[in-house]
């Protein structure tokens, strides 16, 4: 069990992709914003521009959950089936704006595993999903 903590920390902490350290380092020139809600207002906002998911339509989020078949609310969400629905939330996205998306399918899982994950066991309750 220790090998897969440490090989699941090795692969999937999103500290550790380019995409994230270019915008931590956005992060730095945000510190001049003195009042901390604005200054998380606009990191989350960099963070979603980065993984362009100010793209994503909610109503494809739906679309997508309900056609793939999503496990109980109170169940678990391993990551092999998150990246196939992410998948599909993208190309969704990209079909519905006349645009390609660059794709961050792995940016938004490692993120969401990031976030979510605190056991490091690769899944998320759905209902943080």
């Amino acid at each position: 069990a220790e090998d897969s903590l440490s090989t699941f920390n090795d692969a999937f902490t999103i500290y550790g992709h380019p995409k994230v350290k270019n915008a931590l380092k956005a992060f730095e020139q945000l510190q001049i914003v003195q009042l901390p809600e604005y200054r998380t207002a606009l990191k989350l906002r960099a963070i979603q521009r980065k993984m362009q998911l100010h793209r994503i339509d909610v109503r494809d989020i739906v679309t997508v959950f309900s056609e793939c078949g999503m496990p109980a609310p109170n169940d678990d969400i391993t990551e092999s089936e998150m990246e196939p629905i992410i998948n599909d939330v993208c190309l969704m996205a990209e079909r519905n704006v006349d645009t390609t998306i660059v794709s961050c399918e792995d940016l938004i899982l490692t993120w969401i595993l990031q976030l979510f994950d605190s056991n490091y066991i690769g899944a998320v309750p759905v209902k943080q999903f």
